[in-house]
């Protein structure tokens, strides 16, 4: 996927981190970035655009309407709102201070382009046995290797046939070492010191 570059999720604003405390009101802080000094202008901005558009400062702001909400954040009638102050952080990012701060509201969520699929769109129209790639790593380990069996009965060339029985060794081994429970999608990072070291004993197994 080039939107996620093969990771499944992009990183960008976090409104939970922007927002941490919704039961505070604009007057009390609920724009956590707004309570900094430097941006002590911004917060005067967001405070004479409420008092236009009727926006209460004193009420929580998971109580204020939803509309209201989004005018905060997204801007409106002139106001550039919580949005506007990161996309100008963004033209300034060039700067390691912008950039530490920037820092601190990011987060990961999940890439719109493809859903967590990790794969362009051409690529999630192959299927293995009926799945698609991300099905396919999706799956148990233990349960991918009936699935290579079922290959093995399709006619394959001799270069598909060497390369099915590499997988189908490795699926065999991690297996073995009673890693059968875990998933081919699984990020290495996410793995137990155990785990990872019955990975790399399966490893070092195919390549004897």
């Amino acid at each position: 996927c080039p939107t996620c570059q093969g990771f499944g999720n992009t990183i960008g604003l976090d409104m939970n981190l922007v927002i941490p405390n919704r039961e505070l009101s604009l007057e009390g802080g609920a724009i956590e970035p707004f309570t900094k000094p430097q941006f002590e202008d911004w917060r005067d901005e967001l405070k004479k655009f409420a008092k236009r558009e009727g926006i209460s400062l004193t009420t929580p702001f998971a109580e204020l309407p939803l509309e209201q909400q989004e005018a905060v954040i997204d801007g409106k009638n002139g106001f550039s709102g919580v949005t506007g102050l990161f996309d100008y952080l963004e033209t300034k990012k060039y700067k390691l201070h912008v950039r530490v701060f920037l820092s601190r509201y990011r987060g990961y969520e999940t890439c719109p382009d493809c859903a967590g699929a990790r794969l362009r769109p051409e690529a999630l129209r192959f299927r293995v046995q009926g799945r698609t790639l991300p099905e396919v790593w999706d799956a148990p380990i233990r349960d991918l290797r009936p699935l290579c069996s079922a290959l093995k009965a399709s006619r394959l060339t001799k270069p598909m046939e060497l390369v099915l029985e590499e997988i189908e060794s490795r699926l065999r081994y991690l297996d073995a070492v009673g890693l059968g429970y875990l998933t081919l999608g699984r990020q290495s990072r996410t793995l137990s010191g155990g785990e990872v070291e019955r990975v790399n004993l399966t490893a070092a197994l195919g390549a004897c």
